[in-house]
């Protein structure tokens, strides 16, 4: 019910919906209040990588590049 969902916290602030707006993380579907995501209601972006999931794809490259690197040394 809409009740609930007011109460319902998925924000890393830990504070609830409580009628905020909200931007949903495309890779994790974590909702997250703009605010909170540092956007402005004119500037929602069509995509949002949350904060979390921005750290994890960041080291994923790092690890991966850091492979080639060691390949590309060997050749």
């Amino acid at each position: 019910s809409d009740e609930d969902s007011m109460d319902l916290i998925s924000c890393f602030c830990m504070k609830p919906y409580s009628g905020r707006p909200m931007i949903e993380c495309n890779d994790c579907s974590v909702w997250i209040h703009l605010s909170c995501a540092k956007i402005r209601k004119a500037n929602i972006p069509d995509e949002y990588t949350c904060p979390k999931c921005r750290t994890i794809k960041s080291s994923v490259r790092k690890s991966l590049r850091t492979k080639l690197d060691e390949k590309q040394m060997l050749v």
